[in-house]
């Protein structure tokens, strides 16, 4: 029998991620729901209250309220694998392991895990505005400044506005692998593209190349002054 009310968390404030562990069940002498109430009030939420709360959430989102009325998006919430539905097997929620953001400690902040929507909802892209570089709609404005700017700051300019192009294209890369899969994202539901592998459920190949996209997706948002907070 696994021992009862054993706990493992673990967590990397650089880059917002937790990990939380829970082992035991339910006695099977105990109605489902009873038991899960219980286990819930006695077992489950003072772990959450004292770790993963007080670490990742509401304090991100804390920050979010403060200083989310004078940017476009109060916080970024990001992730790179698909968050899970349903109970382990110890009768405790699957939420609790695949969102590192919340409002309180029974509702989890919803996160994104596509590149392409996170870029969307930063920059406000919508219909037509996809099939355009964002570059385009600052291009006045940015040779304007160029002209008023010192040679140093020029360069700093171009620089910046290359990087963004260059995060562009990556992102485009993975709306294609977004757009090739949602058909069958559509067909088969939310639950069923958790089981899915990369990049049948729309999301990167390589891991790695996803966690440096949104990475690079979140410093465009604080060099943008889109948003101040974000998780990933």
């Amino acid at each position: 029998m696994p021992e009862r009310g054993r706990y493992r968390h673990w967590s990397a404030s650089g880059l917002g991620l937790v990990w939380l562990a829970l082992v035991g069940t339910a006695s099977a002498a105990e109605p489902r729901p009873a038991a899960l109430d219980r286990d819930f009030r006695d077992r489950v939420r003072p772990v959450v209250e004292a770790h993963c709360i007080a670490c990742h959430g509401p304090d991100d989102q804390v920050l979010a309220n403060h200083f989310g009325k004078d940017t476009v998006q109060a916080s970024l919430v990001l992730g790179c694998e698909q968050p899970t539905t349903g109970y382990h097997e110890s009768n405790f929620s699957l939420a609790y392991s695949s969102h590192i953001s919340w409002q309180n400690v029974t509702s989890p902040v919803p996160m994104e895990v596509y590149p392409s929507l996170a870029f969307d909802a930063l920059f406000d892209n919508r219909g037509n505005q996809r099939a355009k570089s964002i570059l385009d709609r600052v291009k006045s404005d940015a040779e304007g400044l160029s002209g008023k700017v010192s040679s140093a700051d020029k360069a700093k300019l171009d620089e910046y506005l290359t990087s963004v192009r260059e995060i562009e294209k990556r992102v485009e890369a993975a709306r294609g692998d977004h757009a090739a899969a949602a058909d069958s994202i559509k067909d088969h539901g939310p639950a069923a593209v958790a089981a899915m592998k990369r990049p049948d459920n729309g999301l990167p190949e390589d891991l790695r190349d996803h966690m440096r996209l949104m990475c690079d997706i979140i410093a465009l948002g604080f060099q943008t002054d889109k948003t101040r907070v974000a998780s990933l």
